[in-house]
């Protein structure tokens, strides 16, 4: 019986660097005061959670509201110069000027940013605009 508590403790302490290593999802809190495009997606004004999981440099970003999921596109983990003051979503013109599809998502404090992939063909899961 000793034996087996021995056993069960000594897998359990071998296992605790794997799980160090484990990475959660991160998250992040964007606020569209416009539509604005994610490839194929129109997503509508209003509060959205954006996660993703990974290191990168390359991670799968999706657009959530209320808890469903709108869109998702793939993303670089990109390096600022320095932190975030602020929440911050750079767009960039398209359809000749006319509409906006978002390029980066700066988030407050951090000091890595996501650049959405040129041309990401955002994935349409017919809930947007909720």
């Amino acid at each position: 019986m000793k034996f087996l508590t021995l056993l069960t403790l000594l897998a359990a302490f071998a296992s605790l660097p794997l799980l160090a290593a484990a990475k959660e999802i991160d998250k992040g809190h964007l606020e569209l005061t416009s539509p604005a495009w994610i490839g194929a997606t129109q997503l509508k004004p209003g509060d959205y959670q954006v996660d993703w999981n990974g290191n990168g440099p390359t991670v799968q970003v999706r657009f959530l509201k209320h808890h469903d999921l709108v869109a998702q596109a793939p993303a670089r983990i990109i390096e600022l110069k320095r932190p975030a003051r602020s929440d911050a979503i750079v767009f960039k013109p398209i359809k000749n000027g006319k509409a906006q599809a978002i390029d980066e998502i700066d988030f407050q404090n951090h000091s890595q940013a996501l650049k959405l992939e040129p041309g990401a063909n955002g994935t349409h899961t017919g809930v947007a605009g909720r």
